[in-house]
């Protein structure tokens, strides 16, 4: 049985979006949380990849 790893970015710049782009193809790997300077930065990018933990 595989255990899933969760992860959380703390930005959301262009190694960023290639990271989480990479997750979504990794068996086991979820991305739960993202975080950013600024709240309607953070909303962009967890709306792009469905991201349920983000500033509000």
């Amino acid at each position: 049985m595989m255990q899933t790893l969760r992860w959380g970015i703390l930005s959301t710049g262009a190694i960023a979006h290639t990271f989480a782009t990479s997750l979504r193809d990794e068996p086991g790997a979820e991305l739960v949380a993202v975080g950013s300077r600024t709240a309607a930065r953070a909303a962009a990018f967890a709306q792009q990849f469905n991201i349920p933990h983000r500033p509000r």
